[in-house]
């Protein structure tokens, strides 16, 4: 078994349990062909249950909602290298930077 089959086979399989069991849904995130993302650093979701991907590509910000449709991108030209997101209970947005320590 070579490492990139090692690589599909974990995730292909059901990770975590109960109330908290996810799977890897390839076909979820709808994206335009001409919208590149990058690795994704971080994933956050807000009280309307919208994805904030934020990922070191062109477009850092990458917003979904359920359905894994694109709503908007944002912070194009503003992140050196993408790390961490948290959301706040009031949908404030707290992203971290570990390229330039922001």
């Amino acid at each position: 078994m070579t490492r990139s089959d090692e690589w599909e086979a974990a995730m292909a399989e059901r990770l975590g349990g109960g109330e908290w069991s996810f799977e890897v849904e390839e076909s979820w995130a709808k994206i335009p062909d001409e919208i590149v993302l990058g690795d994704c650093a971080a994933v956050g979701v807000d009280s309307k249950d919208n994805v904030y991907a934020f990922n070191r590509g062109d477009h850092p910000i990458a917003v979904f909602d359920q359905a894994g449709n694109l709503l908007r991108t944002w912070g194009e030209g503003v992140f050196t290298r993408p790390h961490g997101v948290h959301m706040a209970p009031d949908d404030t947005i707290w992203l971290t930077d570990d390229g330039d320590h922001t």
